[in-house]
């Protein structure tokens, strides 16, 4: 599946208890997990798998039952000896005093990394790990403008479902998705609101400024 040429292979390897093979054909697949509920959301294969393939490179597990699995980055060699790092101009959105960022993401690392760039971008911030704790923030606070959720949430609310509520109890609060997950539709069949934007993991700081920017002025 890889394009004819040069490349790195970083290959991570333990002596588990492995994995069969009819789990491994499906590893790499949005949203599979054998995790029970709320403990996983099976995006993270699928993010490491999208990410590589986006950088034209690949990636592969195996795994034997009983003597452990390995996992294998592809990344395609570069003939340049040294890349200068891109610069990004970041245009600072136009910011009113109190306007507030509500951050819906169940992963702490992830969550605490955003609060910091909203921060360097200007906003204050409130955060929120699940749909329920987001519904209640969001009424102790009214000087929150826009509510960044992640699509698949732990518990009985996930982002759509959250975004439905905001939008009827609290239409004037900007909805913006999140999501590691490159399908426009859940496995159960439930819609999406296509009329929201969608930030796709991993974002950079200008694009969650230009998203978030443009979201405040759509209004």
């Amino acid at each position: 599946e890889l394009k004819a040429g040069d490349y790195i292979c970083v290959s991570v390897s333990d002596t588990g208890e492995g994995m069969a093979s009819t789990i491994t054909e499906h590893a790499f697949e949005p949203f599979f997990t054998t995790k029970e509920p709320g403990k996983g959301t099976g995006l993270g294969l699928s993010m490491v798998y999208g990410f590589m393939r986006q950088s034209g490179g690949h990636a592969t597990i195996s795994s034997v039952e009983g003597k452990g699995t390995t996992v294998s980055l592809y990344l395609p060699q570069t003939a340049q000896n040294k890349i200068e790092p891109a610069t990004e101009k970041i245009e600072t959105p136009s910011l009113s005093d109190g306007d507030c960022i509500l951050v819906v993401e169940d992963d702490p690392g992830v969550r605490s990394g955003l609060s910091k760039v909203l921060d360097q971008l200007g906003y204050s911030v409130r955060e929120a790990c699940d749909g329920h704790s987001a519904l209640a923030v969001l009424e102790a606070n009214s000087n929150i403008h826009t509510m960044l959720t992640d699509i698949v949430l732990p518990g009985k609310l996930n982002g759509p479902q959250i975004a439905e509520k905001v939008r009827n109890r609290l239409p004037d609060v900007n909805v913006v998705f999140m999501s590691g997950y490159s399908g426009m539709a859940f496995p159960d069949g439930e819609s999406f609101p296509v009329d929201i934007p969608i930030l796709r993991k991993p974002f950079s700081k200008t694009e969650l400024a230009a998203v978030l920017s443009s979201a405040s002025t759509s209004k």
